[in-house]
């Protein structure tokens, strides 16, 4: 957290889980031999809307990455995306159609939990690689590019060549994220 707000780390790790909360109840409720048409319609409308939302959210972080550059994953807030997926996996109390909903009657027809084993958040793998891909590869730039800064802000200190090479990087960096800004 940042001034008490999530980043973009802790929301790509949030999203990393959800999606495998997601992958593990579809293969649970695939499983099973008889589905009720009131869970099926549930199933199918609640993994609509999460393959809508996710989308809208990966682009949303994809964007708050790209306009943060020069500053590293865990220091660009994303509190609005957060408390979006959030609203998919925390359960404050049972609301039909919910993921806590639909998992508790698969359980009852199966005669077991959905046993979710969630991501190792250090491994940094993503379920979905084709809509996270970008995100990663910008977040991974961003903290390159934020290590490259500070360690040229040091050189800098020393050096008159680091210094116009420094600010030559960061004028650089500037103009990008400003072209980014009216594309």
């Amino acid at each position: 957290m940042i001034f008490g707000k999530h980043t973009l780390a802790e929301t790509r790790d949030l999203l990393a889980v959800t999606d495998s909360r997601f992958k593990q109840t579809g293969e649970a409720y695939n499983g099973l031999h008889t589905k009720p048409e009131d869970l099926k319609r549930d199933w199918e409308a609640l993994s609509a809307k999460w393959a809508i939302d996710r989308k809208d959210i990966a682009s949303e972080l994809l964007k708050k990455a790209l306009l943060a550059p020069m500053s590293p994953s865990s220091l660009v807030a994303t509190e609005p995306e957060y408390q979006r997926i959030l609203a998919y996996v925390q359960f404050g109390g049972w609301t039909k159609g919910s993921l806590e909903d639909i998992a508790d009657r698969i359980w009852k027809l199966r005669g077991e939990r959905v046993n979710y084993i969630d991501p190792n958040r250090d491994a940094g793998l993503d379920v979905d690689h084709e809509l996270m891909g970008p995100l990663n590869s910008a977040t991974i730039k961003m903290d390159a590019a934020a290590e490259a800064a500070k360690q040229g802000a040091k050189e800098a200190a020393t050096s008159n060549t680091g210094l116009i090479v420094g600010g030559s990087i960061l004028a650089t960096l500037a103009g990008i994220a400003a072209i980014k800004y009216y594309l």
